[in-house]
């Protein structure tokens, strides 16, 4: 014997009736709130409630003041590092599953190639400019140029001694030299590779490859061993190594969604980079038994 499953007819009503009440409850609760609630509660606890309504967000959390709060303020040091060292490394993860899981929905357009390439470009050009001159962007700065007693932008101590990286008489820091070939090699290879028709070998191999380096450059502060030529060396393969995975991703013809996964986890792995290296040298400093001369701890 069948069975016939006869959906219920989804009129205007059947679908109000579906999505109306839940906005509308909540609507009614903030009004309870704000006009009842918060009124009573000034009232009977005057200013000390007040200034505790001024400091606490009523329904959605500010995120700059979790990060302030949780993070900036509430953890330093290693526990820093591997907070954002394992964030990276679980993104890049992710991104595995996503470049190669068949469930993902597929999406893409003409103009993809372009579109994400651009951007990737385009963040390794950011990327450049901050290695080079990280006055000019803001928030990336070192904040070291202007102090006595610097090598580069690090401090003329022996303990910086795997930082700095001295050519042709000049010192430089080894990270930011790093990155900034890193950038030179990724933007000439997007431009072959997004706009040129270039393609790479086999997309799995070129994908993995590329995760392993990534991984080595998150986790460079953890195995740079205090050689300014292997810290340069981790940079430079942890901004190529995102250029092998968005290639990959192209020969891949990949799904707009996972590309798009890939340039905001750039970012991240940038950012992270960025404050992990900030974390490492106030390690530094702290660990330094000397009194520092030039005011840096």
């Amino acid at each position: 014997m069948k069975v016939l499953l006869v959906e219920p007819p989804k009129d205007f009503w059947f679908i109000m009736g579906q999505y109306i009440p839940p906005p509308f409850g909540l609507l009614l609760n903030v009004a309870i709130v704000k006009l009842r609630e918060e009124p009573a509660l000034e009232k009977r606890f005057g200013d000390e409630y007040s200034l505790y309504r001024e400091k606490t967000p009523f329904l959605v959390p500010d995120p700059g003041r979790l990060y302030r709060g949780f993070v900036k303020h509430g953890l330093s040091g290693r526990r820093t590092q591997l907070l954002y060292v394992s964030l990276g490394l679980i993104l890049l993860v992710f991104l595995g599953l996503l470049a190669f899981s068949p469930s993902v929905p597929r999406v893409t357009f003409g103009a993809q190639t372009m579109v994400t390439g651009g951007l990737f470009i385009l963040i390794c050009a950011a990327g450049l400019v901050a290695a080079v001159a990280p006055g000019r962007l803001r928030g990336v700065g070192h904040g070291a140029r202007q102090k006595p007693g610097v090598v580069g932008h690090h401090p003329d101590c022996p303990e910086f001694s795997g930082h700095v990286l001295r050519a042709y008489g000049r010192a430089l820091c080894a990270g930011c030299t790093g990155l900034a070939l890193g950038a030179v090699l990724s933007i000439l290879g997007g431009f072959l590779c997004f706009f040129g028709g270039l393609w790479v070998g086999d997309p799995s191999i070129v994908f993995y490859t590329g995760a392993l380096l990534v991984a080595l450059g998150v986790v460079q502060h953890f195995i740079d061993m205090g050689s300014p030529m292997l810290h340069l060396s981790l940079n430079v393969v942890f901004v190529f190594g995102a250029f092998m995975l968005m290639a990959s991703l192209r020969t891949l013809d990949a799904s707009f969604y996972v590309e798009a996964y890939l340039l905001a986890s750039v970012v991240f792995w940038v950012a992270a980079r960025i404050r992990v290296s900030q974390e490492e040298h106030l390690r530094v400093c702290s660990r330094c038994p000397e009194p520092c001369p030039d005011g840096f701890r």
